[in-house]
């Protein structure tokens, strides 16, 4: 999923197989890795993803959108998002 560097926690792959989405399971898989960077000593949490995948999803969890490389032939655009932990 991550991993914890400089008191960052550094959120690689989140994914969900269709059949099990809309079911609360990738807030909870969040909530233990978030638990788990806390505890590890991070202070913020650091993620990308694209426009078609889940920037809502992070929001509606605290992250707030830092930068973007907007979309262009052959790439959807792209959010990088951070949350803070204290």
């Amino acid at each position: 999923m991550g991993e914890s560097i400089y008191k960052n926690f550094l959120i690689n792959i989140v994914w969900i197989h269709v059949n099990h989405r809309g079911k609360g399971l990738g807030q909870k898989l969040m909530q233990i890795a978030e638990v788990e960077a806390i505890k590890r000593g991070c202070l913020i949490a650091q993620l990308d993803t694209l426009d078609f995948q889940a920037p809502s999803f992070y929001q509606k969890l605290g992250f707030s959108i830092i930068g973007t490389v907007p979309k262009f032939p052959g790439s959807p655009e792209r959010y990088f998002m951070m949350k803070h932990y204290r």
